[in-house]
């Protein structure tokens, strides 16, 4: 089938898709400490937590008024004419559908759109209404098939990924995005093709760019590994915005900073699986078999990956970055390659990466044989006695220059060197040695 993508322009939406609140029941504070599995299967914090974690309860949707730019709410323009002046605008929210059908709105008339624009002008609302407007360049809502979908954003480096959906048994998300404003907008597009709230979602891994927006889907299922769950509170939204708004941030912050600039993790509270699995897992969304499959460890000790059969799609989280360079924090260079393999066995029209466009499944071959090539060279590096720099130095990127983020190499050669060294996948190492090389080989590619 062949990929539509979507140019996303205004219009309006039921607004049960939104939460009453930003902070999902059960949600863990920023400041929690890392999560835990109960005997019963479930989700626990600490003791010092006022209440363990558990399945997340259903709660009624009820609406809400627009978000502002800063998170805030608004008076939110309802559905029907008499209450976008004066009313409660509690009816629906603002959310985007693609361009050509809202210029079918022929009932828009010059003078409807007059009155709209005083009203948003009057009552300070044009701010609102801009920061929803979404650029085809920046998220696209990309059509793989009848009732499937994946929400691409451009790959600017760390912090932009994917996510997708299927419009179907409830309507299943897969993967939430690295801020509240970006899920919302994510949302918004996912809205346009199933107006009611999605009824599970399911978490590829742990890192923050594919949950943490996960409080917005309030009473939802949230499917996860339980390495996933047990390492669910690693990163905290609250430690990364002191980075980001940081006043003259030390040195080896610094790169970090820029990367966090374009993100706001303010009020962001951690919500953790609620359905914690071991294995694979199939699920029936409405005559759609969704099979939840664990390659893991690879990326993170708890990925999984989401295949869709009988519509040849894969959703692959952050086993395949494309046009992207990789790096994993846990796991090994051998699972990792094992992990692309079976996604390649599966043979799938379409595979949505965690970063990157969506492709086929040549690029999933690309990036095997990325780590193919980079596991023999470092090991070689290794066996001289060189340094990781060193090793980088040396290593012929050829095509794999083109792709983004190429100074990652660093980090994936400093993953072999402790694979030849016998170092455990379930640590990542000196972190802080292994970026340091990063940004130093980031420099020598720069100049």
């Amino acid at each position: 089938m062949t990929i539509v993508k979507r140019r996303i322009g205004l219009s309006f939406v039921p607004a049960a898709w939104m939460p009453d609140s930003t902070t999902a029941p059960g949600a863990l504070s920023t400041n929690s400490s890392p999560t835990a599995i109960t005997s019963d299967g479930t989700v626990a914090v600490n003791p010092e937590m006022s209440s363990p974690m558990a399945s997340a309860t259903p709660a009624a949707m009820t609406p809400v008024r627009a978000p502002t730019q800063d998170g805030t709410a608004i008076a939110g323009a309802a559905g029907v004419a008499p209450s976008w002046f004066g009313g409660t605008g509690d009816s629906v929210v603002f959310v985007m559908v693609p361009i050509d059908a809202a210029l079918d709105l022929v009932i828009l008339t010059l003078g409807a759109v007059r009155l709209f624009a005083g009203y948003m002008e009057r009552n300070n609302c044009l701010g609102a209404v801009q920061a929803q407007v979404v650029g085809s360049s920046a998220m696209e809502l990309v059509q793989l098939g009848d009732r499937t979908y994946a929400c691409e954003q451009e790959d600017r480096g760390l912090g932009w990924s994917n996510s997708g959906f299927v419009a179907s048994g409830g309507g299943f998300v897969i993967d939430t995005l690295y801020d509240l404003p970006l899920t919302r907008k994510m949302i918004n597009l996912y809205a346009s093709v199933h107006p009611e709230p999605a009824a599970r979602l399911v978490n590829t891994h742990h890192n923050g760019d594919h949950c943490w927006g996960n409080q917005l889907f309030d009473g939802a299922e949230i499917i996860g590994h339980r390495g996933c769950a047990e390492r669910f509170a690693m990163f905290q939204p609250a430690a990364a915005e002191t980075i980001r708004t940081m006043v003259d941030p030390p040195e080896h912050l610094r790169d970090l900073q820029h990367e966090f600039s374009p993100f706001d993790f303010r009020d962001i509270s951690l919500t953790p699986p609620n359905h914690i699995i071991d294995g694979d897992l199939t699920l029936d969304l409405d005559g759609i078999r969704a099979d939840i499959l664990y390659v893991g460890p690879a990326h993170t000790e708890g990925d999984l990956v989401v295949h869709l059969p009988e519509e040849g799609i894969v959703f692959a989280g952050d086993v395949f970055f494309h046009r992207c360079t990789p790096i994993g924090w846990e796991g090994s260079t051998d699972r990792w390659i094992a992990a692309l393999a079976r996604i390649e066995g599966l043979v799938p029209e379409h595979v949505v990466p965690g970063h990157g466009p969506v492709c086929g499944v040549d690029g999933v071959r690309g990036m095997r044989e990325y780590l193919e090539y980079v596991q023999r060279e470092a090991a070689a590096h290794h066996a001289a006695g060189r340094s990781v720099l060193d090793a980088c130095a040396r290593i012929e990127l050829g095509p794999y220059a083109q792709w983004n983020e190429p100074f990652r190499l660093a980090a994936n050669v400093h993953r072999v060197y402790r694979e030849c060294e016998g170092a455990p996948w379930t640590d990542a190492g000196d972190a802080a040695q292994v970026m340091a090389d990063v940004r130093a080989y980031k420099h020598v590619l720069n100049h």
